[in-house]
C-alpha cells in the first residue's frame, strides 16, 4: 500500500519531526535502499525478527517501512527498559540485528552479541538496483511484546492481512485522504504507533511525529497541533479525556480515544471516538462515535471484517443483555505468542472455524447491537492506557530479599491524602 501510495503522491509531506520533513518519494527511496541493504549486508531472512532501538523521530517510520520492505518483521526495542527484559526480548524473538542511533545500544543492553546498524550509515547507503521480495498477507510485520503472566513479557506476532485491513478501515471510516495532517502521539512500543503511522502513509496524508517531551506538555502539543493544522489525531483515553473536556483545539476534525474505560466526557466539537483494542488483534477491535454527551460503558461495533463473541466458561454464546467473555475472530487476529506458556497458548484458539483470541474481557451486547465493556475476567488491568499482568508484578517484587510473597493491585486514588 505504501509503495503504491507513494508513486500516486511522490511530492506529498510524508512525515515530519521537528525542522525536519520528508516526501513520499523520498522515504520510499531510503527505504528501498536500506531494505535491500539489510538483504545483501546482513542476509535478512523472510520474516526474521529485526529489533528497533530508537528515539522518537523520522526513524519510525523509516525503520519499519524498510524491515518490511526486505520482508522481515520489525520489534520495537525502549532504551528504558531494564537490561534484563531487553536480553529476555531479544532471545525470546531470536534476535541478531538491531537497527538504532549512534551506539546507544551499547548502553542499554552491553550482553547484545548480535550486529548493530546505525542511522548515521543511512547517507551512504548503496542504491537499491534489484526487486525487493512481496511478503505474504499472512507473513509477520511486528513483533510485540505485552505484559505476561509468569513473570516474563510475552512477544505477540502480528500479519501484514492484519495492518492493511485496519488502515482500510480506518482510512474509510475516518473519511482520510492526502489533506489531513496526523499526529503520531504514540509510544513507539506499543501497537497504537501503527495507528499513528501506517493510514496516513497508505493514503497521501502527512504524519507529524512529536517529540518526547512534548507528549508529556498537553498545552505544547495543543499548540504545536493548530500551528501545524494537525487536523486527526489518536490520544490513549486519559490523556484523551482531559484533552476533549479541558483543552480548546482549532485544528482538529477527528480525535480518537483507546487504552481503557473512558469516564463520563462532553462532546468536543469535532468529532470524537471511543474504540478498544487489544495489541494482539491489529490495535482497534471496536468503535464507537459519540455524537451526544458520553456516559456509558459502550465500546461499540466491530471494525470490518471481524467477528465478535460474548461466550461463557464452556465457549457458548450468551444471548443479549447477558455479560461474558468477549472473544475475537478476523482478519486483525494475530498468529499467536512466540513461545507460550501453557495459561497463554489458551489465549489463542480456534471459534467458528476462525483463528480466535480470548480477551478476558467481560462485555455483553445491548439492545441497540452495541458492545460494552464491563471489566475483565483475569489478572490483567490498564493503568493510563498500559496493560500489565498483576502476576508479573508480583513475580518481580518477590525477587527482593526478605520479600516471601508479594500481591498486586490497582487503586484509583492518585493523592496520599
Amino acid at each position: 500500500l505504501f509503495r503504491a501510495q507513494a508513486a500516486k503522491t511522490p511530492n506529498n509531506i510524508a512525515v515530519v519531526f521537528k525542522d525536519r520533513q520528508m516526501t513520499y518519494r523520498e522515504l520510499d527511496d531510503l527505504t528501498n535502499h536500506l531494505a535491500a541493504y539489510l538483504i545483501n549486508m546482513y542476509h535478512v531472512q523472510p520474516e526474521e525478527a529485526i529489533g528497533v532501538m530508537i528515539e522518537r523521530s523520522e526513524l519510525m517510520a523509516i525503520y519499519p517501512l524498510a524491515i518490511m520492505k526486505a520482508g522481515a518483521a520489525y520489534m520495537p526495542l525502549d532504551f528504558n527498559f531494564p537490561e534484563e527484559r531487553l536480553q529476555y526480548m531479544c532471545q525470546d524473538a531470536e534476535v541478531r540485528l538491531i537497527l538504532s542511533e549512534g551506539l546507544r545500544v551499547h548502553h542499554a543492553m552491553p550482553s547484545f552479541k548480535g550486529e548493530i546498524f546505525t542511522s548515521d550509515a543511512l547517507e551512504t547507503l548503496p542504491k537499491c538496483s534489484s526487486p525487493l521480495p512481496d511478503p505474504l498477507p499472512s507473513h509477520r510485520y511486528v513483533i510485540l511484546y505485552t505484559s505476561g503472566s509468569t513473570g516474563r513479557p510475552k512477544g505477540v506476532a502480528l500479519e501484514h492481512h492484519g495492518i492493511v485491513n485496519f488502515c482500510h478501515w480506518y482510512n474509510k471510516e475516518f473519511r482520510m485522504t492526502s489533506d489531513d495532517r496526523a499526529l503520531a502521539y504514540s509510544n513507539f512500543g506499543f501497537d497504537a504507533h501503527m495507528m499513528d503511522l501506517y493510514p496516513a502513509m497508505t493514503c497521501g496524508a502527512s504524519v507529524y511525529i512529536i517529540d518526547s517531551e512534548m507528549r508529556m506538555d498537553i498545552g505544547r502539543m495543543n499548540h504545536y497541533m493548530e500551528d501545524n493544522a494537525v487536523s486527526i489525531a489518536f490520544l490513549t483515553t486519559q490523556v484523551g479525556h482531559f484533552f476533549a473536556s479541558s483543552i480548546e483545539n482549532h485544528s482538529l476534525r477527528l480525535l480518537s480515544v483507546s487504552g481503557e474505560k473512558l469516564s463520563a466526557v462532553r462532546k468536543p466539537p469535532y468529532e470524537f471516538y471511543n474504540c478498544c483494542g487489544h495489541t494482539e488483534c491489529s490495535i482497534y477491535t471496536t468503535y464507537y462515535k459519540i455524537e451526544s454527551d458520553y456516559d456509558t460503558p459502550v465500546i461499540g461495533r466491530p471494525l470490518a471484517n471481524y467477528q465478535l463473541y460474548v461466550v461463557d466458561p464452556s465457549m457458548r454464546l450468551l444471548p443479549c443483555g447477558v455479560a461474558g467473555e468477549l472473544i475475537i475472530c478476523g482478519k486483525g487476529v494475530g498468529r499467536g505468542y512466540l513461545h507460550p506458556s501453557d495459561k497463554d497458548a489458551e489465549k489463542f484458539t480456534t471459534f467458528m472455524g476462525l483463528r480466535a483470541y480470548r480477551t478476558g474481557d467481560l462485555c455483553r451486547w445491548n439492545g441497540q447491537g452495541e458492545l460494552e465493556y464491563l471489566g475483565r475476567i483475569d489478572s490483567l488491568v490498564k493503568l493510563r492506557g498500559l496493560r500489565i499482568e498483576l502476576g508479573e508484578i508480583e513475580n518481580q517484587a518477590s525477587q527482593f530479599d526478605g520479600i516471601r510473597q508479594a500481591i498486586a493491585n490497582v487503586y484509583d486514588g492518585q493523592l496520599l491524602c
